[in-house]
């Protein structure tokens, strides 16, 4: 066989290969399709995600709107999210809308499409077995674009609607979405004589729907100012707003599949947690089981949650009034602990955590200690504070950190304890990292508050993976 020959042969079992190693939808399916609208001649369809048999109803329900700057794309891009939110009890959906490669239309044409959709489930609600005041937009890109417009932008209906069904979604989930059309941000000229009315950035107003929203340090497409300039006006209008950045990430990080899905599980469990927020899902997240993913690195005992999210099964409360709110350890006065009935040698603990103060906050999480002293309600052993000007410093081995915190938001944390040395991570960025830590070897782990400075703190998601 001539060489040339064995080169093109060994270019197509390559090709061949790639292609076959790249991520695919086919573990993600619809289990069926509804006509939504139909409009020149197009049948467009809701690509339905079923939750079990079994959820209650009536459920919460979600519309994604794919990507494509309005030119083209497809519904499959959203199936996963779909299908794993199917499982936690929303009937999710991914949405066929028109483009200028399919349909000809100009992105106005997109926003009418995705209007349309949304209303088609609030006004079929009883038959979908959906509640009609929890239905949520989604999308990315230009679908993200297409998902706040629907909760944003006035007009842009067609004309046979029926207008005394709103097409507001109650919340938003929102990934990179290009919602800044003005000259300083996207699709300018392809909008320019409506941009004003079209950019979801301009008419933000309060009956703008609470969103989460996330966006990759290095987008492109939206500038960071202005994407946290929208959190701070819905917030001043008393909207929630969850803003979440992921360092070094550009447009479109967030897809399944991309970097061995890093992104989708940090994303997915975000977007699990704000519905939970909203009281829209009531289990734990659970992306990691459903993208069947090993327990936490260096663990060898598994992944395990500590706090079940409904009561304090487990948990000691020392010196200080808590409990559990909306699926939060909240520590509500008093100063003192919320204490493991168990004692734990190595591991790494995940926990997210929020104060719910303004001034003077702190708080903290101790671990491996004995006793607490009588008479201070505080143990003599290592605390990773979180405190306003201590933000992550650990008592007890001189290490601190700072500028890691949000004050405003949700903040997640991962402490690594193994043999005398520990090391804090805070967002995902390295705090500190020590050693030196004394006996004992084991020890309780605490959430600790003092409330007379600093008002009431929460504490969720709390994991601990036990090392050997």
């Amino acid at each position: 066989m001539k060489t040339t020959h064995i080169l093109i042969i060994l270019a197509v079992l390559i090709s061949v290969s790639c292609a076959s190693a790249k991520p695919s939808t086919s573990s993600a399916q619809p289990t069926r399709k509804i006509t939504y609208k139909s409009i020149g001649g197009t049948d467009l369809k809701l690509h339905v995600f079923d939750p079990p048999a079994d959820t209650k109803k009536p459920m919460p329900a979600i519309v994604f709107f794919f990507g494509g700057g309005w030119n083209g794309g497809s519904p499959s891009q959203f199936y996963h999210h779909s299908k794993y939110l199917a499982g936690q009890g929303i009937l999710a959906m991914s949405a066929e809308y028109r483009t200028k490669k399919n349909g000809n239309v100009q992105p106005s044409g997109c926003v009418e499409d995705g209007k349309a959709a949304i209303r088609y489930v609030r006004r079929h609600a009883k038959e979908l077995g959906v509640d009609p005041k929890r239905i949520a937009s989604g999308g990315g890109s230009a679908g993200g674009h297409v998902a706040a417009a629907t909760g944003t932008v006035k007009g842009f209906e067609h004309d046979d609607e029926d207008m005394s069904v709103s097409s507001r979604p109650d919340a938003m989930v929102l990934f990179n979405p290009v919602y800044d059309n003005s000259q300083e941000g996207y699709g300018y000229d392809r909008v320019k004589d409506y941009w004003k009315e079209f950019s979801p950035r301009h008419n933000i107003d309060k009956k703008t729907p609470p969103a989460v929203v996330f966006f990759g340090s290095n987008e492109k497409l939206v500038k960071m100012p202005v994407a946290k300039a929208i959190k701070s006006e819905m917030e001043a209008l008393g909207i929630k707003s969850v803003l979440k950045i992921y360092d070094g990430q550009g447009h479109g990080f967030f897809n399944y599949g991309r970097d061995e899905n890093k992104w989708f599980l940090a994303t997915v469990t975000e977007s699990h947690s704000f519905l939970q927020e909203l009281g829209w899902i009531s289990g734990k997240p659970a992306v990691e089981q459903y993208l069947n993913m090993p327990p936490a690195s260096g663990s060898e005992g598994g992944r395990v949650a500590i706090f079940n999210g409904k009561d304090l099964n487990g948990w000691k409360v020392l010196t200080c009034e808590a409990g559990v709110d909306n699926g939060s350890i909240l520590i509500k006065t008093g100063n003192g602990l919320v204490q493991s009935e168990k004692k734990y040698a190595d591991f790494v603990l995940e926990f997210d955590w929020k104060k719910l103060a303004e001034d003077n906050w702190d708080s903290g999480v101790y671990f491996r200690y004995d006793t607490v002293h009588p008479g201070r309600p505080w143990p003599g052993r290592y605390q990773a504070n979180l405190r306003k000007g201590m933000e992550g410093n650990c008592h007890g081995l001189r290490a601190g950190s700072s500028g890691l915190i949000n004050p405003d938001d949700w903040n997640k944390f991962k402490l690594t304890v193994k043999g005398t040395s520990a090391e804090l991570e805070i967002n995902g960025k390295p705090g500190w990292k020590a050693d030196g830590l004394a006996g004992p070897e084991t020890g309780y782990i605490a959430f600790q508050a003092e409330v007379p400075h600093g008002g009431q703190h929460l504490f969720r998601n709390i994991y601990i993976t036990e090392l050997k």
